[in-house]
């Protein structure tokens, strides 16, 4: 009796490399792509004839933004081609490790995230693939999303509206480079715009702001409290929104998404700016004016006043309690924003067994409510921001200011190197017959040191004051 033995596979899914960026800009810094380069010569040596490897980069695997001359899209085509070369000649142990895993048989395809646009462009797309070398590669755009079998992979910025791409924009970019023509305009989404006209600023003063990921509202009362010259942008940034909302509306006739009649901004974009505003600049007696001490340090150094140093450290730490979420889950793997859990679940409705996102670089693992079906979020090898964990752990407000001040003069120092960590993550599926027989996420800290992410909160984010993260 013949016996057919299942068609196996297994699938490892990476995103949000962000490999790109000088010393200033990037991200993705030494030792992550030490990691990441040891890592992609790990999955090369995993793949065999009886067990094939897939290598899925799900977006976001170069960080355009990051790149000098600053742009939200960058254009003509030879332009991103350039700072595309430039960014493999930066990474190249990181790339190398992409070319062995091609060159040992296994198949890899990239996705397209929010970040790296231009890679849809055809100069960048021709470089790309003459990088990686020869080898079964596939690289996925126009909003698709990548599925394997029961398995649904897809970068996750579809469901942050400061993120969304006007993808009909995009062919038509690439149609004008295709022609050697100049593209007048790109209609780029709110949150590149945020990242070119407000956060690329505020970096060369306050390094961490390069890690407030990803860049949408929850970022805008940090970013205000830094420097309350910038809450201009804000408004028209929220703004953008709502045109694009009508014009997906448009396009796509989803109506029941979108309220008509009012041309207001988005309920969570509106408080935002309310909170900005309002640690920006104050209300009554102690209301200030956008050309007073914009800088956060500069106002900081100008006083003598310790009353005045703790009323700034007050504005620091609702900056912080919002971005972090009002639940305060940011940080908790098996917590994950409304809008990515339910696009998750309604995909697991669909009959995917399993959901991977990227997109805002903290790892997630959760059990849907829908068919068995589990989502992931890959998190990221880039640097992640840590936090003194009294802001989230400590039911003393005090204890959580005090630790903050801490922080705050840590960044005074420029001593950002005690605030910063990284969760090199990845996702293995393994596969059988087209399904999902097994699927988990793993912390790659060499190739001897492999061990499943821990669930609950992230400590590694959540550190003493005292002490900083690389203590």
């Amino acid at each position: 009796m013949l016996c057919l033995s299942a068609m196996r596979e297994t699938v490892f899914v990476i995103s949000d490399l962000h490999l790109g960026g000088d010393d200033q800009f990037a991200i993705c810094t030494g030792e992550g792509q030490r990691l990441l380069a040891e890592f992609l010569q790990w999955v090369a040596t995993r793949h065999s004839a009886e067990n094939p490897v897939h290598l899925v980069v799900n977006g976001d695997s170069v960080d355009f933004l990051a790149e000098r001359e600053f742009a939200a899209f960058t254009v003509p085509d030879s332009a991103a081609t350039a700072k595309l070369n430039s960014i493999f000649n930066r990474t190249k142990a990181v790339w190398d490790g992409f070319r062995a895993v091609l060159a040992a048989g296994a198949k890899v395809t990239f996705t397209l995230g929010n970040h790296d646009l231009e890679l849809s462009l055809p100069g960048p797309r021709r470089l790309l693939k003459e990088r990686l070398g020869k080898g079964e590669f596939e690289f996925i755009y126009d909003n698709q999303a990548l599925a394997i079998g029961d398995v649904l992979i897809e970068h996750g910025n579809r469901y942050d509206r400061w993120n969304v791409i006007n993808h009909d924009a995009l062919r038509h970019a690439r149609v004008q480079a295709s022609l050697g023509r100049e593209l007048d305009e790109f209609d780029s989404p709110p949150g590149s715009r945020l990242v070119i006209d407000v956060m690329n600023g505020l970096k060369e003063r306050y390094s961490f702001v390069n890690l407030l990921k990803p860049e949408n509202e929850a970022a805008v009362p940090m970013l205000a409290v830094l420097d309350p010259g910038v809450f201009e942008n804000f408004p028209a940034l929220a703004a953008l929104n709502i045109q694009a909302s009508e014009k997906r509306r448009q396009r796509d006739e989803i109506a029941a998404h979108i309220d008509l009649e009012t041309t207001a901004l988005h309920p969570d974009d509106q408080r935002a700016i309310d909170v900005a505003r309002d640690l920006a600049f104050g209300t009554g007696k102690d209301q200030i004016s956008s050309g007073v001490f914009a800088d956060l340090f500069a106002r900081l150094k100008a006083s003598v006043s310790e009353a005045y140093r703790e009323q700034q450290i007050d504005k620091i730490y609702k900056a912080f309690r919002y971005w972090l979420g009002p639940q305060l889950t940011t940080f908790d793997t098996g917590q994950e924003a409304k809008e990515y859990h339910n696009s998750a679940v309604a995909s697991a409705r669909n009959g995917f067994k399993m959901i991977l996102y990227g997109h805002t670089h903290l790892a997630k693992r959760m059990p849907l409510p829908i068919n068995s079906a589990t989502y992931l979020n890959t998190g990221t090898f880039a640097d992640l921001i840590c936090v003194p964990h009294s802001i989230l752990l400590s039911d003393s407000e005090a204890q959580a200011k005090k630790d903050l001040d801490v922080f705050v003069r840590d960044l005074e120092n420029n001593r950002l190197d005690k605030w910063t960590s990284r969760i090199p993550t990845f996702a293995q599926i393994e596969m059988a017959d087209g399904h999902a027989q097994s699927g988990d996420l793993f912390v790659f800290h060499s190739k001897d040191k492999i061990a499943r992410l821990k669930d609950g909160v992230l400590s590694s984010l959540l550190v003493p004051a005292q002490t900083g993260a690389n203590a």
